[in-house]
């Protein structure tokens, strides 16, 4: 029964994608992205909490399961930031519970955050505090390399952000830059409670036959209704 529902989600995934290519649909509220993906059975979240001592990312990547953290480029404030941040705080948490301590920066050597996916996902959210400036972008890169650049918004702390794309692009990492493109600009950010929706399964199976048929009933629907 799963494995059929599990398809039956993978077939109403596919007919989506016949009626709207690559978009992305970015969400404000935890609740209106849960319902994107289809609900809690569909996601994976990480929320840090497995954490007892302070583990940076900072100078090598932190495997987190569904993802790694790595910090690419120098240190900006020394060793304080890009780790994951156990109590004592040194930040402003989210919800009092271990958390993603994150400062990225644009100076003559960008120092930028990279979150690498262990398998292919098609929706991500995160619960955020941004902290210094207040402007962050998220550059997605999709299957075969094309990028994508966010604008994460920052209504008032903490807040929800995330997005959903086509599954046909699916997003293989996202790296977090400061939006000012000034020399020195540069944001920290506390990020806890990542979501992600990986590929489902049965569609990397029956995906071409189901495009293909697809394709056809399209036509044939296209040549009716004509």
């Amino acid at each position: 029964m799963k494995r059929l529902i599990a398809v039956s989600a993978a077939v109403v995934i596919l007919i989506g994608l016949a009626q709207a290519q690559g978009a992305i649909t970015t969400y404000n509220t935890r609740a209106s992205w849960e319902a994107a993906v289809g609900g809690s059975g569909w996601f994976w979240e990480e929320d840090f909490n497995s954490f007892l001592t302070d583990t940076e990312f900072r100078t090598g990547p932190v495997d987190l399961g569904e993802f790694t953290l790595q910090q690419d480029g120098p240190d900006v404030f020394g060793t304080s930031y890009n780790r994951i941040d156990v109590a004592p705080f040194f930040y402003v948490n989210i919800d009092a519970s271990p958390y993603a301590l994150v400062l990225v920066n644009h100076d003559a050597t960008d120092t930028t955050v990279d979150m690498v996916f262990d398998a292919p996902i098609w929706a991500w959210g995160a619960e955020f505090n941004l902290g210094l400036q207040g402007e962050l972008l998220a550059v997605v890169k999709h299957a075969g390399g094309a990028e994508e650049t966010i604008a994460v918004p920052n209504p008032s702390d903490p807040f929800f952000f995330g997005f959903t794309t086509n599954p046909m692009e699916w997003i293989e990492s996202i790296t977090f830059v400061p939006q000012k493109t000034i020399s020195g600009t540069v944001e920290a950010f506390a990020m806890d409670n990542v979501v992600g929706a990986p590929i489902p399964e049965p569609a990397t199976f029956v995906i071409w036959s189901l495009l293909g048929t697809l394709a056809i009933g399209l036509g044939w629907l296209r040549r009716r209704v004509g």
